[in-house]
């Protein structure tokens, strides 16, 4: 693995729990514990969001232990660490499904709540999901599948708004949830009134039945862990918290929310749970820590917790882990949760997370300070500690490298967006994934002075955030230069420093680090820096002219080039992992951009990339002649082109007689329009290279059009230097369009100009055709 190159998330598995606590994917687990680790090795994973970390540590051949302080979580992946045979889960919902309620298939009852008719043919259907809207406090859509016409999406009818008005908000299943979950005097009673508003009255009368069953038919059963935990699934996708089914849920219940049917939210956690094979485990940490063989231990517990148990004698070579991030909604969440399905002792570890207090960054990273401290004392000399997680707002990773500050020193900083993650603000963030390695060292902790420590920060800030817009050699938004910030800042101490400043009042070093950070960036706009700002979008910019990297677009396609002119064919994630190992840290290219680099010069194939044999110097010396051709037929005359140019179109011009006769009236040919033919934009030259006052033309292949697109859309502080300069793209499928016309016209060569031309988003291509 090349040193900071990022690692993709690549597991598609099943995980309990997976929109709130994003796990560890197993490939990046498995990479970075074969880079860091020897067989026999121990790797601990202080916040295990599933069990990811350590199964993947005994199927390499190493010992792992894996906490979670979160009851619920710690249940969850404790369970799919070494579930049931799939055979037994399958019979195990089957089962459930078999018990009888009102003389029907308990099965049978709960999907025909969400029974209705298929809007084309009238057949009866069973609903997957319905979409609501809370204005009209009715499903509005339903998603399903027909047996004749297939996957369907309709508007509901009349007969199922009646269906899920049968359903009263306080009906005697409320009470009846609410009495087993609050009992007496219980003080968060009103959270988990509150908590029990996030369904809709059909999904808690379905859960709510579900559960009455399962303790009456399931009490002592040995099947009871296994639908306990497809029970949590459905509590979990059952609540209207969720915009779509693939969405991550909403803090706030949304204005448009989906309902699913909680049988089939069942049958795909019997699905998901029965992916993983089963290992061996022990049943304790001190098991693991004194055993010479691949073994694992996943339970409740923490850092602290371990230290405790495990002694000064046993080390880690490496902690791996995604750390719990801030989140009041979901720590409410798992209290219902657990006090619904393991009970309300279980529930007292949820308690003191519904404290106010502990609702804030300063208490949240002041808490990860002493997790992050006590995991130090886990790990041995030069050991190495990785976090891999994703995040939509600064604040996490801030307190994650800040509380790691005094114990870690940082190696590396990778951070990818998410696909589609473009809208940002002046200081917003864009979501991302993000990949953290550090290796175990002390700091001084020399405790400074506010005001110092604050214009290190600034000053550092200012640095970072100029060179990664020159290492990069584009627009960017915040959260680049804030990484860069960040990144920077650690491996300078400041950060250490930072959190051992001596801070006046009720300031914390959290809110003083972002403050200074920003306060950093905004001194910058005196000489560095300024704004390309547009709607839903602002970049950050320089504004001195000095030296930079040529941009990263071009870089990444020049890369792809090599790489699938060297290897045909290829897959996609190689492909994807090759280009990320040119390309490391800050300067990890988003996946968008990855893509249409490749797709300038290969075709997916299924799941590969295969290289396009094209000639492109052939097809730019055909554009030539249609370029020509397109000329003469527009009345122009073609005439030699002079460099920097490739062809000309020269225009007849009238001049008109003299008044007393003595010069006739006559004709002369000026230059019109100049052209280039390019295999691909060098978006800068050209700038620099002025048409005006004639009218420039530039044609590449069709094959780079999209990627010519985003690199437009990359350095929108170019588009009026373009412009200026009297530049315009023409593509060569609109140059033939205009030849298969009996009498082109030359208003309709204007409408076919541009990437995207008005010739396709009106009339006006209907009228040539």
């Amino acid at each position: 693995m090349t040193p900071g190159a990022f690692l993709p998330d690549r597991d598609p598995s099943f995980y309990l729990l997976r929109a709130h606590r994003q796990p560890l994917a197993a490939n990046v687990a498995r990479a970075y514990i074969e880079q860091f680790t020897a067989p026999g090795d121990l790797v601990v994973d202080p916040f295990a969001a599933s069990a990811t970390a350590a199964r993947v540590a005994v199927e390499s051949g190493r010992r792992a232990i894996a906490v979670e302080s979160n009851p619920l979580v710690a249940f969850a992946a404790r369970l799919q660490a070494s579930p049931p045979p799939p055979r037994e889960i399958s019979v195990a919902l089957a089962r459930w499904g078999e018990v009888l309620k009102e003389a029907a298939r308990l099965q049978t009852h709960i999907e025909q709540l969400y029974a209705s008719v298929c809007a084309e043919c009238g057949d009866p259907v069973i609903v997957d999901y319905f979409i609501h809207t809370r204005e009209l406090e009715a499903p509005v859509e339903k998603i399903y599948q027909c047996v004749t016409h297939g996957s369907r999406r309709d508007p509901t009818n009349e007969a199922d708004r009646a269906r899920a008005a049968e359903f009263q908000p306080k009906g005697f299943h409320y009470h009846l949830i609410f009495e087993r979950i609050a009992g007496r005097e219980n003080p968060h009673a009103n959270i988990l009134r509150e908590l029990l508003k996030l369904y809709t009255p059909r999904n808690l009368y379905a859960l709510v039945t579900l559960t009455l069953k399962l303790d009456t038919e399931f009490r002592d059963d040995p099947a009871r862990e296994i639908l306990l935990a497809c029970l949590l699934h459905a509590l979990d996708v059952g609540t209207t918290l969720y915009t779509t089914p693939d969405a991550l849920p909403e803090r706030e219940p949304p204005e448009k929310f989906v309902e699913v049917n909680i049988w089939r939210a069942l049958q795909t956690a019997a699905r998901g749970l029965s992916e993983p094979s089963a290992l061996p485990k022990l049943k304790s940490a001190e098991e693991v820590a004194r055993s010479r063989d691949p073994a694992m231990y996943v339970g409740q517990g923490s850092a602290h917790s371990l230290l405790e148990t495990l002694g000064e004698d046993t080390r880690a070579a490496l902690v791996l882990s995604s750390p719990a991030r801030l989140d009041p909604t979901f720590w409410q969440l798992s209290y219902l949760w657990t006090r619904w399905l393991l009970g309300k002792a279980a529930s007292r570890a949820l308690e003191p997370f519904l404290d106010e207090k502990r609702q804030r960054w300063g208490w949240y990273g002041s808490a990860l300070t002493t997790s992050l401290n006590d995991a130090a004392q886990l790990i041995e000399p030069e050991g190495r500690a990785v976090f891999a997680f994703p995040a939509g707002s600064h604040a996490m990773i801030e307190a994650v490298c800040l509380a790691a500050s005094p114990v870690f020193e940082l190696q590396a900083f990778a951070f990818r967006p998410h696909r589609g993650a473009q809208a940002t603000s002046e200081f917003g963030a864009v979501r991302g994934d993000y990949r953290v390695v550090w290796s175990r060292r002390e700091s001084d902790g020399m405790s400074k002075p506010a005001r110092e420590v604050a214009q290190d920060l600034r000053r550092g800030a200012l640095a970072a955030a100029t060179n990664i817009l020159a290492a990069r050699g584009e627009p960017l938004a915040y959260s680049w230069l804030h990484h860069s910030a960040l990144s920077q800042l650690a491996r300078e101490k400041k950060l250490a420093e930072t959190l051992a400043a001596r801070l006046p009042g009720r300031d914390n070093a959290f809110q003083f680090l972002r403050r200074e950070i920003e306060a950093g960036l905004k001194e910058g706009y005196a000489s560095d820096l300024d704004h390309w700002r547009e709607e839903g979008r602002v970049l950050w910019v320089r504004r001195q002219s000095a030296r930079e990297f040529s941009p990263l677009p071009d870089r990444v396609e020049q890369a792809a080039r090599e790489i699938l002119a060297e290897t045909p064919s290829l897959r996609r994630v190689d492909f994807d992992e090759r280009i990320l190992s040119r390309f490391p840290e800050l300067l990890t290219p988003e996946i968008e951009l990855v893509e249409l680099c490749a797709s300038a010069y290969a075709d997916l194939i299924g799941d590969e990339w295969h290289w396009r044999q094209v000639d492109v110097a052939g097809e730019l010396v055909q554009a030539r002649e249609l370029v020509k051709e397109l000329g003469e037929r527009l009345e122009f005359k073609i005439g030699a082109a002079t460099q920097p140019f490739d062809l000309v179109w020269l225009d007849e011009k009238i001049v008109p007689a003299s008044s007393g006769g003595e010069l006739k009236q006559a004709s002369v040919y000026e230059d019109s329009h100049v052209f280039l033919f390019r295999p691909r934009v060098d978006v800068r030259a050209l700038a620099r290279t002025r048409a005006r006052p004639l009218r420039g033309v530039v044609i590449v292949p069709e094959s780079q059009v999209a990627l010519t697109r985003e690199r437009l859309r990359r350095a929108p502080t170019l588009l009026k230097p373009l412009a200026d300069a009297g530049w315009e793209f023409l593509r060569v499928p609109f140059i033939e369009m205009l030849l298969a016309s009996t009498r082109p016209q030359r208003a309709e060569f204007a409408l076919a100009l541009g990437l995207e031309p008005a010739l396709v988003q009106g009339k006006e291509q209907m009228e040539l055709f």
